[in-house]
């Protein structure tokens, strides 16, 4: 199966901020990137913590991922994400796979604070359900130290086939998705953090995220051929029956 390793630069963006939900979820800028220079980074959290002295701290991480498919020729017909995980806990596990347009929008530009709303179809003060672009379906069962296979819908297919660059968000679905405040009460905190510590930026690429794909079988000719079966022809003049959609019209 062709493998493709993600981008070396690729990293999470990290926003917190003790005046309200909104102030993080919907910020127009991320605080910080978590470093080129950190070989794990946390992604798909949305976590509230009391603070010291009043008040909710609120922190998110959103992880950003780039995958040249320049070189996907043909449909697909399955792909699969790869995460490499060594963190042991997860609190409430919730994550969601979505398009992106960060990194410039085809990965020839750097990830930047500014690119923590570069998620398509994203919408302030609401959920992004029928607005964003899912790329996987909502993945609530994660075991910890285990590695992460995460299948991909049509619309991923479709445009790791048709597009150069396949930018994708890893984002906490349960708040940050659905826009919903992961409130903390008294000196309780309320941790969505699905602790998907990547080794993205490690040198080595067998520690990066990993996009795996399958091509579609063509189907070729299917209709008998001077009274013989199609399933018994490999050839007509030479060429593969695979690479023959028409003989004289039909």
């Amino acid at each position: 199966m062709p493998t493709i390793f993600a981008d070396s630069n690729d990293n999470a963006l990290f926003k917190f901020s003790a005046s309200g939900w909104a102030s993080v979820r919907d910020a127009s800028s991320a605080t910080f990137t978590t470093g080129a220079n950190n070989q794990q980074i946390q992604i798909g959290t949305a976590s509230a913590f009391p603070n010291r002295g009043g008040g909710v701290r609120h922190f998110t991480y959103r992880g950003f991922f780039y995958f040249d498919t320049s070189d996907v020729t043909g449909t697909l017909s399955d792909a699969t994400l790869f995460f490499r995980r060594d963190l042991n806990t997860e609190f409430n596990p919730s994550l969601i796979i979505v398009k992106s347009t960060a990194f410039g929008g085809d990965g020839q530009s750097a990830l930047d604070v500014d690119d923590w709303q570069e998620i398509s179809g994203w919408q302030n003060n609401t959920s992004l359900a029928g607005s964003a672009t899912n790329y996987s379906g909502v993945i609530t069962s994660l075991s910890p130290n285990s590695n992460v296979n995460i299948t991909l819908t049509a619309a991923a297919l479709a445009d790791i086939k048709n597009n150069d660059a396949f930018i994708i968000c890893a984002m906490q679905y349960s708040k940050d998705y659905l826009n919903v405040d992961p409130t903390a009460s008294g000196s309780v905190p309320q941790q969505n953090d699905n602790r998907q510590a990547q080794s993205a930026n490690n040198p080595a690429s067998a520690f990066r995220p990993q996009l795996i794909y399958n091509l579609a079988t063509a189907s070729g000719y299917g209709n008998d051929v001077s009274g013989v079966a199609s399933a018994n022809i490999g050839k007509v003049d030479g060429v593969a029956t695979a690479n023959i959609e028409k003989i004289i019209g039909v």
